[in-house]
């Protein structure tokens, strides 16, 4: 089997982190590099050059005097992935078992927020919300067009993504990206709109569309910031 070289240095880089117990955002911040750009290396949506590889290489020297064996298990690790076909993921598509555990906590979430948005009241939330997503998933994980994602950042889960395509308007609906708090600030939901881009782009799309409750400010400027805008604005007055 004929080596890519580029693809042996990230499996080689990533294992020799793991066997460090470095984190992303601690390698990025020694090496002088953007912790995202370390994040879409690993995810392999972007290349792992060499002058960023003997930095890596470098630093662990450096810092964590590993011995050649721990070197040597290291590659060992890295050629039989390598050989057996692995990829560095980044989101990959939900189970059964998964999804019935994301909806369960999905109807609380959204009950809880339309009660913070005063949409709903507390006595009848649950009920209501539970009506939606029946009539948003009448199958299910099977629900046409409907895709389920785990987000997975250093083979850990660190959240969710549900993507609905509309082949009328030939747009993609983000219903739900949730990041777990152990996770946040670090990237991640910047990259995981990009894996929804991608997605969109493959199925032809034109725009990703998602919805945010007017009292999530942190989400809605997160989302300016990455080049949303707002297509209708719905407001309300109590009487």
């Amino acid at each position: 089997m004929e080596m890519n070289v580029t693809k042996v240095e990230l499996f080689y880089y990533v294992q020799l982190r793991k066997q460090a117990g470095d984190s992303v955002q601690n390698l990025a911040k020694n090496i002088n590099v953007n912790c995202s750009l370390l994040y879409d290396i690993e995810a392999g949506r972007r290349s792992l050059n060499h002058d960023t590889f003997n930095k890596i290489l470098n630093y662990y020297n450096a810092t964590y005097n590993f011995d050649q064996n721990l070197y040597n298990e290291a590659y060992d690790l890295t050629i039989e992935l390598f050989k057996n076909g692995e990829t560095m993921k980044f989101i990959e598509e939900m189970t059964k078992e998964d999804f019935e555990r994301y909806l369960k906590n999905s109807i609380l979430n959204f009950a809880e927020e339309n009660i913070k948005s005063t949409n709903w009241k507390k006595e009848d939330a649950y009920d209501k919300s539970v009506a939606v997503f029946n009539e948003l998933l009448p199958d299910g994980i099977e629900t046409k067009d409907h895709y389920f994602f785990n987000i997975i950042v250093n083979n850990e889960q660190a959240g969710v993504l549900w993507l609905y395509f509309n082949e009328n308007n030939k747009t993609v609906f983000i219903y739900d990206i949730n990041i777990k708090a152990s996770f946040q600030n670090q990237g991640v939901g910047t990259k995981v709109l990009q894996e929804a881009e991608e997605f969109a782009k493959e199925k032809k799309a034109i725009a990703l569309e998602l919805h945010v409750f007017g009292h999530n400010h942190r989400a809605y400027n997160f989302y300016k910031k990455l080049h949303f805008y707002e297509t209708s604005i719905q407001m309300r007055k109590d009487i």
